[in-house]
């Protein structure tokens, strides 16, 4: 651990950081008080990070396939439309055909303080 002024490690700046590079902590005083530290950050790794917790887990090329219909729909999920549960609300939305959320196009719009609403 290095222990230098501010006036030294303004005037020698880019030594203190090949020093620290180097794997040296600098420390930076005003008027012999520490201030602050200058370290290296921890080196990032060039290997991918592995998936999930388990170092040595590998996952099956079947667990990116899509669930069988059957389970989807018991827990409420409708195949048709990924990832999004099928409510009562929802089953209305898509007999109607209407996915546009809002009103039909052409329908002039007027702005208010909040945003644009439909007139």
């Amino acid at each position: 651990m290095i222990k230098v002024n501010v006036a030294e490690a303004k005037a020698r700046f880019s030594a203190y950081l090949e020093t620290v590079e180097a794997g040296e902590t600098v420390v930076v005083c005003r008027r012999n008080v520490p201030i602050a530290e200058i370290r290296a950050l921890p080196r990032r790794s060039q290997q991918p990070r592995p998936l999930g917790i388990d170092r040595g887990m590998v996952v099956p090329a079947s667990f990116f396939e899509p669930l069988p219909a059957a389970l989807l729909d018991a827990f409420g999920f409708d195949a048709g439309l990924p990832n999004r549960p099928l409510s009562r609300i929802g089953a209305l939305v898509v007999a109607a055909g209407d996915f546009s959320g809002g009103a039909p196009r052409g329908t002039p719009r007027k702005t208010t303080r909040r945003g644009t609403d439909a007139i």
